[in-house]
């Protein structure tokens, strides 16, 4: 009996345990600042329903690059005529001060045909490679031109993902240029290659050898 009046009545708690009358206090302290602590982080957050539907965080998978849509036509005409654009700004005036633009003038209005071969256009085709690599360094790392960066565009693989800069030079840029300095075959060359992009693919003949295509990135980029 003496022991049971020093230890005094016992409380349980929630879960059924009992509680010494001793620790009442503490018990109710927690319990106060526990209450506190969930109200703070209540507060943080909207207002509580209890009433409302289950909600979830929906979040969209980043969009494959074999799903990329294909560049439209009039984009990709386009991006070319910005890259042209920046090639002639550039070369014109070099073919200016060097007498080529001059002689290639004089030349033509004998008769001489735009197409046929000159020894001189070796030099001119190389340097405009050059210039339209070192232009495009940094682009063409991302399967991409000045042009085609303005609206866009990039240049994949056939089987998807970017395109690599070693591809894009030796067997786009380069077999072109090579391509353009065969009288005749740089004719049909041209229009063989404006022609094909009027398919439901949209490959050009230079994607064909290039294994490539020029995708839509504005999915990517949003």
């Amino acid at each position: 009996m003496a022991d049971l009046a020093i230890r005094g009545p016992e409380r349980r708690d929630g879960a059924g345990k009992s509680i010494p009358t001793g620790r009442i206090g503490e018990f109710f302290i927690d319990v106060a600042m526990q209450s506190m602590l969930f109200r703070a982080t209540m507060s943080e957050n909207e207002a509580f329903n209890p009433y409302a539907p289950p909600q979830a965080t929906v979040l969209t998978a980043p969009m494959n690059d074999s799903a990329l849509p294909l560049g439209s036509r009039w984009r990709r005409v386009v991006a070319s005529f910005i890259d042209s654009l920046i090639m002639m700004v550039i070369v014109m005036p070099l073919q200016f001060v060097t007498g080529t633009f001059q002689r290639e003038m004089e030349r033509q209005q004998g008769g001489g045909s735009m197409f046929a071969f000159q020894p001189g256009n070796v030099l001119w085709s190389a340097i405009g490679l050059a210039l339209l690599v070192g232009i495009n360094w940094n682009f063409l790392a991302r399967g991409q031109t000045i042009g085609k960066k303005a609206m866009s565009l990039r240049i994949d693989r056939i089987e998807g993902g970017a395109c690599d800069r070693t591809r894009i030079i030796v067997r786009r840029m380069t077999i072109m240029q090579v391509i353009y300095l065969i009288p005749v075959i740089n004719f049909l060359f041209m229009i063989i290659d404006c022609l094909m992009i009027f398919r439901d693919n949209k490959r050009t003949l230079h994607d064909e050898i290039a294994g490539t295509k020029v995708v839509d990135v504005r999915a990517v980029q949003a």
